[in-house]
């Protein structure tokens, strides 16, 4: 049966898939009463709702399935509101060493003047290989402790740039999963700023909402969860009381961007809280989806409620969003290999993808990809299960040069129910072959469900393939 459904999936390679029905995707973090993470959340424990309108979750993923994955959080300190060796910079530290090790944790410090200066630095996107967690903080803290006359000058304007934040949402999108942002003093904004349609509203009060709400959408693309903690020494609000009142358009500058991004707000005083929870909330991550109906695209702000039906389970979710004019996701959408996939020194996991070792033919190399069916949505047509993927194998020499060895290959899945039966059994088996000639140092292959936006990724080196 296998090898019939091999067959079967090679004659739909020809097929150029069409753009699927839009989703909504989320990720999530389940915690119980005391904070600890929940790692065995099911789709049925779940209860949503879209503007009130109770949707069905059609994608379920557990980040648990693959404890191995890296878990990337980043820690920003503001030196505006506290110095270095102040007591919050302190707290900041004492809870960083706790997870040096075990987590893959980076460390910025944002100046007076409003530069934003890498203490332990997130990788290059084009790295040619997942960086080696070690311990940093011992050799690298002293160091920029002691050059902190060279910062620059406090700033003289009260504008707020968000371009270096734009920049960690594009190079953490290289990470798999969730992430997290713990942003201590920055990333608070007015409530009025990120409404558009306040009036009378000046241009520059026009671009800045514009602005918030384009972070907000990096972010989410990128699945980046912000933590963002007050910096002024008086306490205003407690991460366990903000969220329950605020209105959804004027959200209290604290949440913003906690709310809309599905991370937590935290009052000054808890910094060791909050990057401590920001690890916990990573470690029981899930990625969901669900479909609206096309009236749903109407290019207004939509709430999302997102609960649990477990006793003392506590969902993690953003409660907002904007959505799209239906005309605007149809001509959005895409269908190829994300940038990301191909350049991050990281396989990406929410597929599980696996290689069989190539084997020689006259003219190429020939590679057995096998994906695990149960990461894909299928939906239900005429009878049958469809879905839709690309893959694309990608090459690198051995100077580290990146070569697409395969254009982007688009397959649609139309499944019967056994043909659905045995992929959940045995996945599905996809052959490629590459173009014989110069012989690289290592392949991967990229997997995406055009469906869901899912995206797995397998690299091997060629020689320890034979």
């Amino acid at each position: 049966m296998r090898r019939d459904l091999g067959v079967f999936i090679l004659s739909a390679c020809a097929t150029f898939a069409q753009p699927p029905a839009r989703l909504v995707t989320l990720d999530i973090a389940a915690t119980g009463a005391h904070g600890q993470a929940v790692p065995d959340l099911r789709s049925s424990d779940i209860q949503l709702s879209d503007n009130k309108k109770t949707q069905s979750i059609v994608y379920w993923h557990s980040n648990q399935r693959r404890p191995e994955v890296p878990r990337a959080t980043v820690v920003v300190f503001s030196l505006e509101n506290a110095g270095i060796k102040s007591a919050a910079w302190n707290q900041a530290i004492g809870a960083m060493r706790r997870f040096e090790i075990s987590e893959y944790l980076y460390f910025y410090v944002v100046t007076n003047s409003g530069a934003l200066l890498p203490v332990h630095a997130l990788p290059k996107p084009e790295a040619d290989s997942p960086p080696v967690n070690l311990p940093w903080m011992a050799q690298t803290l002293p160091q920029f402790e002691s050059a902190s006359h060279l910062y620059p000058p406090p700033r003289k304007s009260n504008v707020v740039s968000y371009s270096p934040y734009m920049e960690f949402a594009a190079r953490l999108a290289a990470f798999p999963g969730r992430k997290n942002l713990v942003c201590i003093g920055c990333l608070l904004s007015n409530p009025g700023w990120w409404d558009q349609d306040t009036k009378p509203a000046s241009a520059a009060q026009v671009a800045r909402a514009a602005e918030l709400r384009r972070l907000a959408g990096a972010f989410h693309q990128a699945r980046v969860a912000v933590y963002p903690v007050d910096g002024l020494a008086k306490p205003r609000y407690l991460a366990s009381e903000v969220g329950e009142t605020a209105d959804l358009i004027r959200l209290d500058h604290i949440d913003a961007l906690a709310a809309v991004t599905g991370g937590r707000a935290y009052a000054h005083g808890e910094i060791e809280q909050a990057i401590a929870q920001a690890v916990s909330d990573a470690r029981s991550s899930y990625r969901i989806a669900y479909l609206p109906s096309p009236e749903n695209w109407d290019g207004k702000v939509h709430q999302i409620r997102v609960v649990s039906t477990r006793s003392g389970v506590h969902v993690l979710a953003p409660t907002w969003y904007v959505a799209d004019l239906l005309e605007d996701v149809a001509r959005k959408w895409k269908p190829t290999i994300p940038d990301f996939a191909i350049s991050s020194p990281f396989d990406q996991s929410d597929i599980a993808v696996s290689v069989a070792p190539p084997e020689k033919t006259a003219n190429a190399f020939r590679i057995q990809v096998r994906v695990d069916a149960a990461d894909l949505l299928l939906l239900p047509k005429d009878g049958h299960s469809s879905g839709s993927l690309a893959l694309q194998a990608i090459c690198y020499t051995p100077e580290g040069r990146k070569l697409a060895c395969t254009e982007p290959l688009h397959v649609d899945l139309d499944l019967s129910d056994r043909q659905r039966e045995t992929a959940m059994r045995g996945g599905l088996r996809f052959p490629m072959d590459l173009p014989a000639g110069e012989v690289p140092a290592r392949i991967r292959v990229v997997v995406c469900d055009l469906n869901s936006g899912a995206t797995g990724s397998s690299t091997f080196v060629v020689q320890e393939a034979h």
